[in-house]
């Protein structure tokens, strides 16, 4: 019949362990909170440099607007 009425010493012991993987998950949340903290911040800076690096490429000029290469016109000047 012990099995049914725990005793005050065995509830103690469990409400100790439970309180002790609450406080282990809590550890673990505020660790988790923390990386996806710092990835939003490492993923908003990709993004902006991303975003830099689509703004220059889209003023480069394109093919069809690059002179063709002429080797007696622009010959180097220490030539």
């Amino acid at each position: 019949m012990q099995l049914l009425h725990p005793t005050t010493c065995d509830l103690q012991n469990q409400l100790i362990q439970l309180q002790s993987q609450i406080t282990f998950m809590e550890a673990t949340l505020d660790t988790l909170n923390d990386i996806v903290t710092k990835q939003n911040q490492q993923l908003s800076a990709q993004q902006r440099q991303l975003q830099l690096l689509y703004q220059k490429i889209s003023t480069m000029p394109t093919e069809s607007q690059i002179q063709p290469f002429d080797v007696l016109a622009d010959k180097p000047p220490h030539y």
